[in-house]
């Protein structure tokens, strides 16, 4: 009963401090910095008297250069970012697509390879010889690149 406590103890910490340094704090940062500027720059309540107004067209403008940002950083940086905490991490490795499937590939024609062998020492197996035969084909066609037609 102590352990599972401490573990709600951590978790509901935990929450706290995601939504306070991810939510309110962005809403108090946004929110101060269309405060202040409305108080330093001195033309502004000339043009915009009212408040509101002002503070509608700051969110106008400044939501769509937000997103243009922030999809720069998921598109350009963020890859960046996750490869060098994927270096750093000792634990963590990459498999590119294209290399994760020669490595399954390569592991299914060893496979076949070996039933194969075990199969021609038995008898009566011919049919399934047969399909196995083509089926290591196929696979040695996609390892070497080649054209996969209707196998996949």
């Amino acid at each position: 009963m102590r352990i599972l406590n401490k573990q709600w103890m951590g978790r509901r910490w935990l929450e706290f401090t995601k939504g306070y340094s991810a939510y309110l704090i962005f809403i108090i940062g946004f929110s101060n910095f269309i405060f202040i500027l409305y108080g330093l720059a001195p033309s502004i309540p000339d043009i915009f008297p009212n408040f509101l107004i002002f503070a509608l067209v700051i969110l106008v403008t400044v939501i769509p250069v937000g997103i243009l940002i922030g999809h720069f950083h998921f598109h350009k940086q963020y890859p960046i970012e996750s490869d060098i905490a994927i270096k750093k991490n000792p634990y963590s490795f990459k498999i590119f697509r294209k290399s994760k499937e020669e490595i399954t590939l390569k592991a299914q024609s060893i496979q076949m390879n070996v039933l194969l062998t075990l199969l021609e020492k038995q008898a009566n197996q011919d049919d399934l010889i047969t399909e196995l035969k083509s089926s290591i084909t196929d696979v040695d066609r996609l390892l070497k690149g080649e054209n996969s037609g209707d196998i996949l």
